[in-house]
């Protein structure tokens, strides 16, 4: 293909608007162009002239066969929404880690063999129950009279020990400063007594 006067001097191949260059191979086999006159000794400018053609080469080789695209801004915050997709506890709608319950799961060694979705079921058990509890635990405090109302130790015993599953789940567990239930044994009531009726003595 032809090529422009302009960067005929320079030896390369004037290229279309899609970027590539046409007989830039030809071009670079070729390199550039004699002068119209060759002087006897290599001027200062020729030099110069020379290493700014050799740079311009460099330029237009990695500017041809390296595609740099920049991303749009759709496409950054599509990039983006995939990257944080979530781990498998988004995956699973729950809020307990997955990942952790599973670790502690295989730390516990409590079988030879733990599959994927064990450590999901166990994840989802235990943020049942921690749900049912802070339910109760937030009744028990609402029925307080003294305010503030808070969540403390001895409104969560008394929220087990009222209910019946979670009572006889956590039978054996004893809260730290959760006191006991107000119960009195029947042995150390007090007892009434019973008013003596006089007895008559029956007249001889």
């Amino acid at each position: 293909p032809p090529l422009c006067g302009s960067v005929r001097r320079l030896g390369i191949g004037a290229w279309p608007q899609c970027g590539v260059p046409c007989a830039f191979s030809s071009a670079l086999a070729a390199g550039p162009l004699p002068p119209p006159f060759s002087p006897p000794f290599v001027s200062q400018d020729q030099s110069q002239a020379k290493q700014a053609n050799h740079t311009l080469l460099l330029f237009v080789f990695l500017l041809c066969f390296t595609q740099t695209r920049m991303a749009t801004p759709k496409q950054a915050v599509k990039k983006a929404s995939k990257k944080r997709s979530g781990g498998r506890s988004a995956k699973a709608g729950l809020i307990f880690p997955v990942g952790r319950v599973g670790s502690l799961l295989r730390r516990g060694q409590y079988a030879r063999r733990i599959g994927a979705s064990g450590a999901v079921y166990m994840a989802a058990v235990l943020e049942y129950l921690t749900a049912e509890l802070l339910e109760l635990s937030v009744k028990a405090a609402s029925q307080q009279t003294k305010k503030p109302k808070r969540l403390t130790p001895r409104t969560v015993t008394l929220a087990v020990r009222h209910d019946d599953d979670l009572g006889t789940l956590l039978k054996d567990v004893t809260l730290s400063r959760g006191g006991v239930m107000p119960s009195l044994n029947k042995a150390l009531a007090k007892k009434h007594k019973s008013s003596k009726k006089a007895r008559v003595t029956p007249s001889a």
